[in-house]
C-alpha cells in the first residue's frame, strides 16, 4: 500500500506540473491531430517542458525513479525520436547509463547508421516516451531494436494518453508504465478552470468515446480534415 501511495502522489504532482509549464492543452474548436487520425481537444505537449528547466528537472527525476522500480537491470536507455530523445538523454545522464535512439530512416552518409547509441547482443534497454496514445511511434524504434537483438525491457513515459487505447503496444507485447494520465491531468485542468464550462461537456463527450467526433462543430470537424489531408501530403 506504502508503495500505491508513493505512486499516486507522482503522478497527481506530475500532472500539476505539466499543467504548471503550459504543457496541457484545450480546444474545442480547432482539434488537435494525433497520429492515430484521431481528432482531440485536449493536448498534452510534454516539449513545453524544455521552456521551464525547473519543471523538467523534477519530471525527469520521477522517470529515473519510475525506470529504477519497473527496470532495475537496466543498462541502457534509448529516446523515441523525435519527442523524446532529449528526455531520454536527461534520464540516462540521471541513472549513470548510456544513451542512445534510433532514426527514422537510415542515414545516407557519414557512418550510413539507423541506431546511434549502444546496441550489442542481449543488452537491456529501456525506451523513453513523453506521450503514449495509440503507440504507433513508440512501437517502430523498439521493433527495431529487437530485431537488432537488443532485449527492449519496455518503455517509461511521462504521459499515458489512456482516452485512446494503446493497441500497438498491446498488439506487439511491449510493456509501458508511465508516471501519470492524461485523465488525471485534465482532472486538476478541470478543477483550475482551465476546461472552461463551454468547452466542459465537448471534452466529456470525447473523453467518453474518442473516435465519435459528434462533439466537434461544424468549424472543428472542418479544421480536423484539413489537418489530416496536410497530414497526407
Amino acid at each position: 500500500m506504502e508503495n500505491l501511495k508513493k505512486e499516486m502522489d507522482s503522478s497527481d504532482v506530475v500532472a500539476q506540473k505539466l499543467i504548471e509549464a503550459g504543457a496541457f492543452k484545450v480546444n474545442t474548436e480547432a482539434p488537435y491531430l494525433l497520429k492515430s487520425g484521431i481528432g482531440s481537444p485536449l493536448y498534452c505537449n510534454c516539449r513545453d517542458l524544455y521552456k521551464n528547466p525547473t519543471e523538467q528537472k523534477l519530471i525527469m527525476d520521477y522517470l529515473a525513479k519510475l525506470i529504477k522500480e519497473h527496470y532495475p537491470t537496466c543498462e541502457a536507455i534509448f529516446g523515441t525520436p523525435m519527442s523524446a530523445i532529449s528526455f531520454g538523454a536527461l534520464v540516462a545522464e540521471r541513472l549513470g547509463l548510456p544513451f542512445g535512439f534510433v532514426r527514422d530512416e537510415q542515414k545516407d552518409h557519414g557512418m550510413n547508421t539507423k541506431i546511434e547509441g549502444p546496441i550489442e547482443e542481449g543488452i537491456k534497454i529501456v525506451q523513453i516516451e513523453d506521450l503514449i496514445s495509440s503507440g504507433v511511434s513508440s512501437a517502430k524504434p523498439v521493433i527495431t531494436l529487437k530485431n537488432a537483438g537488443a532485449n527492449v525491457l519496455g518503455i517509461a513515459g511521462i504521459v499515458d494518453n489512456n482516452f485512446i487505447p494503446s493497441s500497438e503496444l498491446i498488439e506487439n507485447k511491449i510493456e509501458y508504465h508511465t508516471i501519470t494520465t492524461m485523465s488525471k491531468i485534465a482532472h486538476y485542468a478541470g478543477e483550475q478552470g482551465i476546461i472552461t464550462e463551454e468547452a466542459f461537456d465537448k471534452v466529456i463527450a470525447y473523453e467518453n468515446n474518442p473516435k465519435d467526433e459528434s462533439w466537434m462543430s461544424d468549424i472543428a470537424k472542418e479544421k480536423i480534415l484539413q489537418k489530416r489531408l496536410a497530414k497526407k501530403k
